[in-house]
């Protein structure tokens, strides 16, 4: 196993600590300080505060039982700091480089240890994930990455992110994990593992969007079959379900948009459909979950949405938050959408997404009663549901011979079984939603 640490760190001074000091391993040492690259690496869009990177206790007391000694000599020796901040529950203590190397090119290391290797291994590449998964798993060591040309890439992204006003520290971690990753791609240092809500995360679903142009599959470039709208898509599961648990009474009474409001934010021929409905309909309460279905199956929930709130709100409200036109949708997305669907609170003017669709927003709000994180992991489950568990596996009995990577909402192969891997979403999605996907075809390459 290779691992990355500061260029500046003298290895050979290390080792002579540890051959001083009986109880340190330099292994061990090596690393703690390339945790400070691969813990980021999962979390490409999480700032840490004041750069400080926190470590799991619990999973740094099942590689050592010494793990602390070793943190501590790296402090004591300033490779080091600690923000000496811990929350039970909710927040580790973190560490970040001391200024002698936060700045460092990186230079890779071999653990020597086997045992020690073996350890990280079994935390990465899980067993049981492997034996559940085997259509999966077994692609991986057709798996490479061009890595002058993915550092090369990563190189760009961290300048593009100081031209837009990020700090030389939040790029320098996002750079470091992004080269963490592509180092361990290259060593072929996998990640395979299932989280407990469903998702399987991988060395491809911790690399960042832009790098994955540098991937092959036994020298062939992959393309990706990518399920848009996919929260809001597997949402229409759950809000079936709930819908079968209230009444359609009790739902509607809080809304306030009228009929004519629709008018000039759909199309035309949508808009009578929706007429034709109400005027069949003894509450209004199909014509809302029709406009919600068309508006995911057609990919314009984002847009209605923004339509919406600039019908309300004016022209210019999204300018209060981005710079140009281009980054709006990116914005209703995440922080209208998104965070309705995972935020804690429902505040300021997200309340007017239930106007527009009170049984969704009466769904959200039922699934996040008791526990906001609930409707996130949910849906993940969903995603996994479909995904893994059957589209994937059904591809795998069609064409034993298909090379499959999922990207959580997204699975990619080579050329010859996209029509395959897409044909078999359509299918699986509409025989189970009802409601045909809306899919995006694109080629990883330069």
């Amino acid at each position: 196993m290779v691992v990355l640490i500061p260029e500046d760190v003298q290895v050979d001074k290390l080792i002579n600590y540890c051959s001083i000091d009986q109880k340190l391993n330099a292994d061990m040492l090596f690393y703690l300080m390339a945790l400070i690259y691969i813990i980021p690496s999962g979390r490409k869009d999480k700032v840490y505060i004041n750069g400080y990177i926190p470590f799991n206790a619990k999973i740094l007391q099942g590689i050592s039982r010494d793990y602390r000694y070793h943190l501590d000599f790296l402090i004591t020796y300033g490779y080091l700091e600690s923000d000496r901040s811990y929350v039970a529950g909710s927040k580790s203590i973190g560490y970040k480089f001391t200024p002698k190397y936060s700045g460092n090119s990186l230079k890779p290391i071999k653990i020597a240890s086997n045992q020690l290797a073996n350890k990280i291994r079994r935390g990465r590449l899980e067993i049981s994930t492997v034996l559940k998964y085997p259509h999966l798993a077994k692609w991986w060591d057709w798996i490479e990455i061009d890595v002058e040309g993915a550092t090369k890439c990563s190189l760009n992204l961290f300048m593009l992110d100081l031209q837009n006003g990020k700090s030389m520290r939040e790029s320098e971690i996002k750079h470091n994990s992004r080269i963490a990753t592509i180092h361990s791609i290259n060593n072929k240092d996998y990640l395979f593992k299932q989280c407990e809500y469903g998702r399987l995360h991988t060395n491809l679903t911790y690399l960042k969007k832009e790098l994955r142009n540098y991937i092959t599959c036994n020298g062939e470039q992959l393309t990706e079959v990518d399920l848009k709208n996919s929260q809001p898509y597997f949402f229409l599961e759950m809000l079936e379900k709930y819908q079968n648990l209230k009444s359609k009474k009790e739902e509607v009474k809080n809304s306030r948009i009228h009929i004519s409001q629709y008018q000039n934010l759909v199309p035309t021929t949508f808009y009578y459909y929706i007429i034709m409905i109400v005027k069949d309909s003894e509450t209004p309460i199909e014509w809302d979950y029709e406009l919600f279905n068309y508006l995911v199956e057609t990919g314009k929930l984002y847009e209605f949405i923004q339509k919406y709130f600039e019908s309300e709100l004016g022209s210019n409200y999204f300018y209060k938050f981005v710079n140009h036109e281009s980054e709006i949708r990116s914005y209703v997305k995440q922080e209208l959408v998104f965070r309705s669907f995972y935020g804690k609170k429902m505040y300021g003017n997200l309340e007017l997404l239930s106007t527009i669709f009170p049984v969704a927003y009466g769904a959200i709000q039922h699934y996040k009663k008791n526990d906001y994180t609930k409707l996130a992991h949910l849906l993940q489950r969903v995603e996994a549901k479909y995904i893994l568990n059957i589209v994937t596996k059904r591809v795998s009995r069609i064409e034993p011979d298909a090379p499959m990577f999922t990207i959580h909402d997204s699975i990619a192969t080579t050329e010859k079984y996209v029509g395959l891997v897409r044909a078999q979403l359509e299918k699986y999605l509409i025989e189970n939603l009802g409601t045909a996907p809306t899919l995006m075809i694109s080629k990883w390459s330069d």
